[in-house]
């Protein structure tokens, strides 16, 4: 027994000695290559340059594009006459049998050019004019920059057509520059208010002179609609009854439909106007609204609602008396006393119904330093904004912080932020009825890094740029990738464009497709010193 153990240790050893493996023996493990460099994630270029290494030494490289076999390859792998569209490349490192986890890298190639906009025709959307939006089409790129005089988003009034010369740009590099034009037409005509009834009493055989004021009236396009009734005002009406006729044309010879409304000249005694209140604003965008009114003198009383669809009729009433479920539109309430003798005197109030939110504001920016964070837009065009209110939170967080209203001025400061944090600000336009506008939302951010600003994209070696500090020698750069130190570099002045390759702690590095993150302390005395103040900010960019 003791004889047999001794042969079965003796076999194992010899085993080892030469180099044998058991059954079930892992083999060794290689690491998986890095790709130092390689095409941008979107280019022009059909030629591919991809260069690669392994923390290990001696080994082979399997490499393979868009799925096809694996071949032995080396670091640089060329690939030409790409064809439009993506494309995917991998490589593995190879050591007899043993093979790496693969590394990938993925981009497109994009060979045409984007789309400038084509003549645009637009409705008037309010008489202070129309805000027009235009973007940019392309084969692949599902959002290709676009650089307009006028911008997208300006506004443009009623009239000849107007040209608008573009550059489009997409992820690629593809360049495409035309023009085209934005016309704004009105089509549409006036909407005449309802009027109330005139009320006026007999000055001599013939009847009265009346004079009333015209209805009111809203247009898209022209802020005043010439508006004519007949009748006219000033005009001599006689005892009793009388239509009066009106319609509006506004500056583009639309006409409105034809309204109406009475004068009523009367002989003896006339009650007392009713006495009359209302649960509302002139214009407001609630559907419901309560009338409480009286009268004193014995006399009776109807009421009538004229609404956006057409005039009402009078109907014994009692007050309050509730109205709800209104739309949107004009309205008009009117109260009348009647006296014994069939005289009447009213009580009128009209107002608006506006449930419609305005638009939002427009070209929404925001700029940024050390400390403060700056919001610019333009007011959107509704003949009914009010103002537009501001609201901030941090990145992350839930609830919301007021920050200010703003009529006129279209741009607000905000100092009171803590550098190199995120902020969302959020804008809404309000409307004389207190409608408010969807949120219209940025992303500010105070840091003392100027440039480039936090998550940019960058299809070149970006430039690093950073407030000055007072007594600094020197400053201590450090850029990062992937959690890991890549450069640390100790520039005299406050900017420094980082370099397309360098080396670090022994190893070459690129500004390969990714992201970045860099770090800036400034340092006083001499470098020996190492004498650093706090850290003077961070950000991050992304590479194509």
């Amino acid at each position: 027994m003791l004889t047999s153990k001794i042969k079965l240790a003796f076999l194992a050893l010899a085993c080892f000695v030469l180099g044998g493996s058991t059954a079930g023996a892992a083999p060794p493990t290689l690491a998986k290559p890095e790709i130092v460099s390689g095409p941008a994630s979107w280019t022009n270029e059909t030629v591919a340059d991809l260069a690669f290494t392994s923390s290990d030494a001696g080994v082979a490289f399997e490499c393979r594009l868009d799925g096809s076999l694996w071949g032995l390859c080396t670091s640089s792998t060329t690939y030409s006459s790409l064809a439009q569209g993506s494309h995917s490349f991998s490589v593995r490192a190879v050591d007899g049998d043993s093979r790496s986890r693969r590394e990938s890298w993925s981009w497109t190639v994009d060979l045409t050019a984007p789309g400038v906009p084509g003549d645009k025709t637009e409705e008037a959307t309010s008489p202070l004019g129309t805000a027009v939006t235009f973007s940019a089409t392309d084969n692949l790129d599902p959002a290709p920059a676009l650089n307009c005089s006028p911008p997208s988003g300006s506004v443009f009034d009623i009239g000849p057509p107007t040209n608008v010369d573009c550059t489009a740009l997409d992820a690629a590099g593809n360049q495409a520059t035309g023009g085209f034009t934005v016309t704004i037409v009105d089509t549409t005509p006036p909407v005449l208010a309802p009027h109330e009834e005139v009320v006026w009493s007999q000055e001599s055989a013939s009847g009265a002179v009346v004079h009333y004021d015209l209805p009111s009236v809203t247009d898209n396009g022209d802020p005043a609609p010439l508006v004519s009734c007949a009748p006219s005002s000033g005009s001599t009406f006689p005892l009793g009854t009388t239509q009066v006729v009106c319609s509006a044309l506004d500056a583009s010879n639309n006409e409105s439909d034809s309204s109406d409304f009475n004068v009523v000249v009367q002989h003896g005694a006339i009650p007392d106007v009713p006495p009359l209140t209302a649960s509302v604003r002139k214009v407001t965008r609630n559907k419901k609204v309560t009338f409480s009114f009286g009268t004193g003198d014995g006399a009776s009383l109807s009421c009538r609602l004229d609404e956006p669809t057409g005039q009402g009729t009078y109907d014994p009433c009692t007050s309050p008396l509730t109205y709800q479920g209104l739309e949107e539109g004009n309205y008009l309430f009117t109260v009348r006393a009647t006296n014994s003798i069939g005289n009447i005197s009213e009580a009128n109030f009209g107002w608006v119904v506006d449930t419609t939110p305005p638009a939002q504001v427009r070209q929404l920016r925001s700029s940024f330093g050390g400390g403060w964070v700056r919001l610019s837009w333009r007011n959107p065009t509704d003949v009914d904004y009010r103002h537009v209110s501001i609201w901030r939170r941090k990145v992350g967080a839930l609830s919301w912080r007021f920050m200010a209203t703003r009529k006129e001025r279209t741009s607000f400061r905000d100092g009171n932020v803590q550098n190199d944090r995120r902020y969302i600000y959020a804008l809404r336009s309000v409307d004389r009825a207190r409608n408010a506008s969807p949120k219209a939302t940025i992303e500010g951010r105070a840091s003392r890094i100027l440039k480039p600003a936090f998550d940019s994209l960058h299809d070149s070696r970006p430039l690093i740029d950073w407030t000055s500090v007072r007594n600094a020698g020197y400053f201590n750069l450090q850029l990062w990738r992937d959690g890991r130190k890549i450069l640390s570099v100790w520039p005299m002045r406050s900017a420094h464009r980082l370099p397309a390759n360098w080396r670090y702690n022994g190893r070459s590095y690129s500004l390969r497709t990714d992201r970045y993150r860099v770090y800036v302390w400034a340092g006083f005395g001499p470098k020996s010193a190492a004498d650093y103040g706090p850290l003077l900010g961070w950000t991050e960019f992304r590479m194509k």
